[in-house]
């Protein structure tokens, strides 16, 4: 069908042919002007019309940025976290991966200081994440554990073999980049009870940007969904005392490999 008057008009700037088209001219609208799919924007409907349906408000969001909002240099505000190490204590939970410091990619330790209660004793001294992708320190039977979950793939776990005793102890895991030029690279672990060695581990490849979008930090248990395979989402609190929890990153640092920008646009490709 000729239109001479809209052929005139696009003569004269730019003729827009590949962009996600619907049957109404709100959301179509939408995705052009986006460049996104019209319900990520929030207009699966045209905006006169009142629905129920999850997603589609009928209007363009103020701000519709999301995997961006998790990185500070790019959203535009300060890093929660900074410096080399942190303390957290008993009872802290639901702490953003944003305002815990930052232990992907750099070498790191993380120290419990805890009251065990019995030489059985079982539950989360600290876990990040959840079952897509996170670590957890725990005690499992009386042992320490240690799991690394890699993106829900695969978990690899640190299993002390001996028990824990009764009273004031500290556990703590040491983990140790091993090659300085790559991104989620493959690193070493250790477990040490009261300063003494209890298991070792290796794991092939790490999580590079994100362990997750919605899970948090959890300090005396493991909410949301769980980390490890050893323990259940409910039940897993650590019944006896944490004193504080340290976490200290070290000298080997790859995390200036891969820039803010690079970091969104891989964030934005798991959506």
């Amino acid at each position: 069908m000729p239109h001479p008057a809209t052929e005139r008009l696009a003569a004269g700037g730019l003729k827009l042919t590949r962009f996600h088209t619907t049957a109404l001219c709100a959301p179509s609208r939408a995705a052009l002007l986006t460049g996104r799919n019209h319900h990520s924007v929030g207009m699966g409907s045209v905006p006169d019309l009142a629905t129920a349906a999850p997603g589609k408000y009928g209007a363009l969001p103020l701000d519709d940025r999301r995997a961006e909002r998790f990185l500070a240099e790019l959203a535009g505000r300060p890093q929660l976290v900074t410096g080399h190490t942190q303390l957290l204590f008993g009872g802290m939970s639901r702490l953003s991966e944003s305002s815990v410091i930052d232990v992907k990619n750099i070498s790191h330790s993380v120290t419990a200081d805890v009251i065990v209660p019995g030489p059985s004793a079982s539950g989360v001294l600290i876990a990040q994440g959840g079952a897509f992708g996170g670590w957890t320190l725990y005690l499992r039977d009386g042992k320490p554990c240690y799991c690394y979950n890699l993106l829900g793939i695969t978990r690899t776990y640190v299993r002390g073999t001996a028990g824990v005793p009764a009273g004031h102890r500290q556990v703590r895991v040491e983990f140790s980049y091993t090659d300085a030029h790559a991104l989620g690279g493959p690193a070493t672990l250790a477990l040490y009870v009261d300063g003494e060695p209890a298991g070792t581990g290796q794991l092939e490849r790490t999580t590079p940007l994100l362990f997750s979008y919605d899970e948090t930090t959890d300090v005396g248990r493991d909410s949301g969904s769980a980390v490890s395979e050893d323990y259940d989402a409910d039940g897993n609190e650590f019944p006896g005392v944490i004193n504080w929890i340290q976490i200290e990153t070290g000298k080997a640092d790859n995390r200036h490999l891969i820039p803010p920008e690079d970091r969104w646009r891989v964030a934005m490709a798991r959506q």
